[in-house]
C-alpha cells in the first residue's frame, strides 16, 4: 500500500431511515474495520481526515427504498456537498439497490481537518455501507 494513512468502516446493520422526500439526513458510516496512519479516524458516524492533502475516497451503499422515486446519496465534509460525490437513482419501493461514492477530498493549509460524512434525501433502509479512504 503506498498511502501513509488509511481507514475502513463499515455498517452490516440496517438502518431505516426517515426523512421528507428531498430533505438531506446523515447516514451512520459505521466503525472501523481497519485503519492505520494517524491522519484518519472512525468518530460519531463520520471520518475524521487530520492534516492537509487529499483523501482518497470510495463509499458503497447497499440500501432499499421506502417507496418509488428519486433517491440521492452524497458524501459531505464538513457538512457541505462534494462537487461530484452526489449520486441517484429513481428507486423501485422494496427493491435493493447499490450506489458507489468516488472522489478526492480536499483539506488546505495548514493545521486543517475535517469530517466526511454520508447523506441521503429520501426514505429507505441502508442495508450495508462501507467505506474506504486513503491519504498520500
Amino acid at each position: 500500500m503506498s498511502c501513509n494513512s488509511a481507514i475502513h468502516v463499515a455498517n452490516q446493520t440496517p438502518v431505516e431511515i426517515t426523512t421528507t422526500a428531498g430533505t438531506y439526513v446523515q447516514v451512520p458510516l459505521g466503525s472501523a474495520v481497519r485503519r492505520f496512519g494517524n491522519a484518519l479516524r472512525a468518530d460519531g458516524g463520520g471520518i475524521l481526515c487530520f492534516g492537509p492533502g487529499y483523501f482518497d475516497t470510495e463509499c458503497s451503499i447497499q440500501f432499499t427504498p421506502a417507496a418509488a422515486g428519486p433517491i440521492n446519496f452524497q458524501i459531505r465534509q464538513d457538512n457541505v456537498p462534494i462537487q461530484g460525490m452526489t449520486m441517484g437513482i429513481t428507486g423501485v419501493a422494496a427493491t435493493t439497490d447499490t450506489i458507489t461514492l468516488v472522489g478526492m477530498p480536499r483539506n488546505c493549509g495548514r493545521d486543517c481537518n475535517s469530517v466526511l460524512t454520508l447523506w441521503v434525501d429520501n426514505s429507505c433502509t441502508a442495508e450495508a455501507v462501507s467505506a474506504v479512504v486513503e491519504k498520500e
